[in-house]
C-alpha cells in the first residue's frame, strides 16, 4: 500500500511538473516599442521620443500600429531600417538580434504629432 502511495504522489508530482513546462513553452509574450514625434513641420524643429528597448533574444515583429507616414528604425547611434508607408507591413516579421533599438515615426504633410508601436514576439 506504502509503494502504490508513493507511486501514485509521483506521478502527480511528474504530471503538474509536466504541466507547468508546457504552459511556460506556450506562453506568448508579447514586447512593445513605441516612437513618437511631435511639433515642428516634416523634417525640422520636431521633438522625437522613445524609451527604446532592450533586446536580450531573438524577437520578431508581428504587428505594426500607430498614425504615421512610415518610421525608421535605429540602435542609437546608426539608422538600420527605413520604411515610407503608414505601418508599413514590409516591417513585419523582421528579427531583431539581442540589442538595444528606437523607432521613431515620420510626419505626414501637415501633421503635428505622429506614432509608431511595433508589437515583437519570441518564436
Amino acid at each position: 500500500m506504502k509503494k502504490i502511495k508513493q507511486f501514485f504522489l509521483f506521478l502527480v508530482f511528474l504530471i503538474m511538473f509536466a504541466g507547468l513546462s508546457t504552459s511556460e513553452s506556450n506562453a506568448q509574450d508579447y514586447y512593445y516599442l513605441n516612437g513618437y514625434q511631435t511639433g515642428g513641420t516634416t523634417g525640422t524643429n520636431a521633438t522625437l521620443d522613445c524609451d527604446g528597448i532592450i533586446i536580450y533574444r531573438t524577437l520578431t515583429v508581428v504587428e505594426i500600429n500607430g498614425n504615421n507616414e512610415g518610421f525608421w528604425i535605429t540602435d542609437g547611434s546608426n539608422v538600420l531600417a527605413r520604411y515610407w508607408n503608414s505601418n508599413d507591413a514590409e516591417a513585419l516579421y523582421l528579427k531583431f538580434e539581442p540589442g538595444t533599438y528606437y523607432v521613431y515615426p515620420n510626419l505626414r504633410a501637415g501633421q503635428s504629432e505622429a506614432s509608431v508601436q511595433l508589437v515583437f514576439q519570441e518564436f
